[in-house]
């Protein structure tokens, strides 16, 4: 894989931002903001397992807030 410039950075970041307060207003929703995007930049092969393990380790952080 190659390095990032500042254009992937770019289009990166715009989508996670919106994507975050997707999952903040509805609690799901994130992957649809975001598979798009990263799929532009790393295909779709790589971006969907990131966005299945980003999905997890969000939902295991929500569920250890809430069992507390």
């Amino acid at each position: 894989m190659a390095s990032l410039n500042a254009t992937d950075l770019a289009v990166l970041l715009g989508p996670t931002l919106l994507a975050g307060l997707v999952r903040g207003f509805s609690g799901f929703g994130s992957a649809m903001v975001l598979v798009p995007s990263y799929s532009l930049v790393f295909g779709p092969a790589v971006a969907i397992p990131i966005m299945s393990l980003v999905d997890v380790a969000g939902t295991t952080v929500v569920q250890k807030w809430l069992l507390r």
